[in-house]
Parts: C-alpha cells; sequence; structure tokens
C-alpha cells in the first residue's frame, strides 16, 4: 500500500482461532536485490527494536502494535488497519467536507496522544501529519515510533550506523534546539505539534514550501523569526495555539497537557449553528483553493505467503534502546 525509504506497507487479513478474519497493516524492510545481507540485518533489527519499544503503548489516541511475525528469517510488524490513512492524505482528499470541530479534534486527539507518550517518558522525534493515522470512527492514532526515544535515555541524538545515517531528517518539522544541539524532550515535540495544526488546516500542504531544507541554513531562516503564515481557514484562537507551539524559547511553549485543555476549551464552546444541515451539528469552513494538491503515488505489489500466526517476541536481544532514528516516514511507513 506504501513505501518508504527501507520499508513496505502491505494490506494483509489475519485469521484468528473461531475462523473469522479481520483486516490488518504489516510492515516489513524493503526487499532490495542489491542490498547486502549485512544491511538487511541491520534494517530488520531496527524494526525489531521499534515493535520492542511500542509494545507498552496502550492508548486510544496511540497506535497500538498487534504482533511481532517472524516466518524464515522474514520480519514484520502487525497493527490494526486505519480505514482511513494518514492524516495529511485524508484531510487533502477531503478538504471540502472538513468542518471547523473535526479539525480541531484532529488536533486534541493528537494532543493526548502525545500527553500519554511524554507521560512515560517518552520523545516522539517525528511527529508530522504523515505519522497520525485515522481510523474507522475517525479518531487520531500517533504512530511511527522508529525515531522514538525514552526520555531517561537524555535528550541528545546522533546517527551511529550507516543505516541511520543514510536516513532523510525532517528538517522543517525540527525544532531549533533539535537543528542547533541535536536536543529533543517533550517541548521539541511540541514544536513538531505546531507545524501539524499548521498541516490539518492547510488541507495537508507542505510546510515551508520555499524555505530552504539543508538544517544549518533552515535553523537560520527559523531564528530571523519565519514561521508558517496563518492558514485562511485556521481561527484566531486556533492561531494563537499554533504560535505558543512555535516559539523559538522552549520554555515558554505549554506541555501537551496544557495543549489538550485549551483544544478541549474551543471544543467546549463550540455549538450546533442554528438550522445547520451538518450532520454532526458541526460548523462547514469554506474550502481552501490555493492549496497545492499534488501528491505522489508508490508502487506496490501483492505479498507472496499470507501470514496466518502472529507472535510476540520476548525480550531476547532486543533489550537495548530503541533506534534513534526511524528507517520508515510516511503513515505506517
Amino acid at each position: 500500500m506504501a513505501e518508504g525509504a527501507f520499508g513496505t506497507i502491505w494490506k494483509g487479513s489475519f485469521r484468528r482461532s473461531n475462523g473469522l478474519n479481520y483486516e490488518i497493516a504489516i510492515k516489513t524492510i524493503k526487499v532490495d536485490e542489491d542490498t547486502s545481507r549485512e544491511k538487511d540485518k541491520e534494517l530488520i533489527d531496527l524494526l525489531k527494536r521499534e515493535g520492542v519499544k511500542m509494545r507498552g503503548l496502550d492508548h486510544k489516541h496511540v497506535l497500538s502494535l498487534k504482533g511481532i511475525v517472524e516466518i524464515d528469517n522474514n520480519f514484520c510488524l502487525v497493527f490494526k488497519w486505519m480505514e482511513h490513512g494518514s492524516l495529511n492524505l485524508y484531510v487533502k482528499k477531503n478538504r471540502n467536507s472538513l468542518t471547523l470541530e473535526l479539525l480541531i479534534n484532529f488536533c486534541r486527539d493528537i494532543a493526548d496522544g502525545m500527553e500519554y507518550l511524554a507521560g512515560n517518558n517518552l520523545i516522539h522525534r517525528d511527529l508530522a501529519a504523515r505519522n497520525c493515522l485515522l481510523d474507522d470512527k475517525m479518531r487520531v492514532k500517533v504512530a511511527d515510533f522508529g525515531l522514538s526515544r525514552s526520555h531517561a535515555q537524555g535528550g541528545h541524538f546522533s546517527k551511529r550506523n550507516s543505516i541511520l545515517r543514510n536516513l532523510p531528517i525532517p528538517v522543517k518539522w525540527m525544532s531549533p534546539e533539535s537543528l542547533k544541539f541535536h536536543f529533543y524532550d517533550e517541548r521539541s515535540d511540541v514544536w513538531s505539534f505546531g507545524i501539524v495544526i499548521w498541516e490539518i488546516f492547510s488541507y495537508g500542504a507542505v510546510p515551508f514550501p520555499k524555505a530552504p531544507t539543508e538544517p544549518s541554513i533552515f535553523l537560520q531562516y527559523i531564528e530571523k523569526g519565519n514561521r508558517p503564515k496563518k492558514p485562511q481557514d485556521m481561527p484566531e484562537n486556533v492561531h494563537a495555539i499554533m504560535k505558543k507551539c512555535l516559539d523559538e524559547d522552549k520554555w515558554k511553549r505549554k506541555n501537551f497537557n496544557g495543549i489538550k485543555t485549551d483544544f478541549q476549551s474551543l471544543l467546549a464552546e463550540m455549538s450546533p449553528p442554528e438550522g445547520s444541515n451538518s450532520t454532526d451539528g458541526a460548523t462547514p469552513i469554506p474550502p481552501v483553493r490555493n492549496i497545492s494538491m499534488s501528491s505522489s503515488s508508490a508502487s506496490w505489489r501483492p505479498p507472496t505467503r499470507r501470514i496466518d500466526s502472529v507472535v510476540t517476541i520476548g525480550d531476547g536481544d532486543f533489550t537495548e534502546p530503541p533506534p534513534p532514528y526511524s528507517s520508515l516516514h510516511s503513515g505506517y511507513v
């Protein structure tokens, strides 16, 4: 269904012991005939460690791991299938039918999930709309934890092996302190969330489209005070929350508990408009016509093996810290 730099997502079916099937997402490494066995092993180890990191997570707004599968030296992670896919593509595709209440709900859901991660001393480090997924009940799930790191391990980050050195950096979602000092904590995730708010209200547009992508030059761009412009359909009270998230001084940014409370207050203040035709009572917002709708499609091929069993591995040889940098970068990938 999708491909990243080093990974592939398949849509599959899992058969329960009672004979019933349900849809799943299967995350694997990308098979490349030119890839060495040593590199394949490094990628598999990265994926295993990501799975170990996700096993203890249990929150309605965080993607949960359903199983870890190893068959004939092939390794994959199994998740419940998210019906509406990645948030950035959903808002881009459905921009004409989205309501203000729904967009604020998306923001509140992500803040809720991120508050849970922060409460478990987990720094995400790759928060973006592409890494948030929507289930069949329109609930957002924060996903893609390959970049995540326990706060107890310290906030500094470096690329330690050949695989990590070749991975792209999500520069336009990174906080000034992350760009300058390679330092990450909850408030660097809050900066990334500020960009996510902008993505949601810009209907999946790419942030800073004309800004340089080289980290040191982009840092200078940010330090000059450049920030994403307020989207046409973003209310002033949401814009105020976004600006606080994007304060250059990390100590002036709210934590996720405070941000979640702000969005809950906005939702509580909203009431159905008189005579509205909306089925959920939310206020429709007009479409934005000046945002690029371009997107790239990924090629894929059907799986050659049906997975009939899911097993959760023990700690084994994977008790060391999780990988400091994700091998996969869009949606599940």
